[in-house]
């Protein structure tokens, strides 16, 4: 099984909820306003983080997505200080995998919306 490129893959989902949602770029905003303004918008945003009401992606798409990506998951988990009582009730609920990859695309949110817009404005 090839690897699953968090980056790349949500480099690509930030340019492409960007592109079609033109109706949301603010009034002229310096650099640093923009990346903000994008920020807040994307983490919530269902198709690009999974972080809102709906998920990215079903629960096995994510255990494919996590399962090359472990040591990611567990950086991440430990960064963000997710307890093992947390990830036990999301496994209870049948969505351990999909917590874990809105967890990683959290946590690489900023990291690839720089990319994304550098690649937008060039």
């Amino acid at each position: 099984m090839e690897k699953y490129d968090y980056r790349t893959a949500l480099v690509n989902d930030i340019k492409e909820y960007i592109k079609d949602n033109p109706q949301e770029w603010a009034d002229p905003l310096e650099t640093d306003d923009i990346f903000d303004h994008w920020y807040n918008i994307l983490w919530t945003e269902d198709c690009v983080t999974g972080n809102g009401y709906n998920w990215y992606a079903t629960e096995e798409e994510c255990e494919e997505f996590i399962s090359s990506n472990v040591d990611l998951g567990f950086k991440v988990l430990e960064e963000f200080g997710v307890d093992m009582k947390t990830l036990y009730n999301a496994a209870t609920e049948n969505r351990a995998a999909r917590y874990v990859d809105c967890t990683i695309r959290c946590y690489l949110l900023g990291e690839c919306l720089e990319q994304a817009l550098e690649e937008l404005n060039s």
